[in-house]
């Protein structure tokens, strides 16, 4: 996580060997009404599996409001997985906060169906893992539920 994350919905500008993918849905309450205007921070490795954790432009880094409806997208390429040890791999996975009025109130990660490595973390929410559309771009769409600030 990098505080002060660019403002952008478009990471995949780096001119990587990578699958292009746009990640679109909702941000909404608990009793399903969209929040409009939450904020949606987005983190993930590169197409080799690095985190840009030093540079000035945070490759990969980013933060995006979601619209008047709370719709948000964004486009990025798939990360790649990584090895954490010997015998011990992440996934493919986006880092995703979501903040309502100032207030964080989700931090979680969404995954890549198909990934060979979604078995190192055997208890991943279904819900969490991306079913991706194919195209000349891959699509996947994600709806967040949070509760709204007290």
């Amino acid at each position: 996580y990098r505080e002060n994350m660019p403002v952008r919905s478009e990471f995949d500008m780096y001119e990587e060997e990578a699958q292009s993918i746009i990640v679109s849905g909702y941000v909404c309450d608990l009793d399903c009404k969209p929040i409009p205007f939450a904020v949606v921070e987005v983190w993930h490795a590169d197409a080799s599996g690095e985190y840009d954790t030093v540079s000035p432009e945070m490759r990969y880094y980013g933060q995006l409001e979601t619209d008047d409806t709370g719709f948000y997208a964004f486009r990025t390429i798939i990360p790649a997985a990584f090895q954490t040890a010997p015998n011990d791999y992440r996934p493919k996975h986006f880092h995703i906060k979501i903040w309502v009025q100032g207030t964080e109130m989700l931090n979680t990660q969404l995954y890549f169906e198909d990934d060979e490595f979604l078995s190192y973390e055997p208890d991943i929410n279904p819900d969490l893992i991306l079913q991706l559309v194919a195209g000349e771009i891959v699509t996947a769409e994600h709806n967040f539920y949070v509760a709204r600030p007290s």
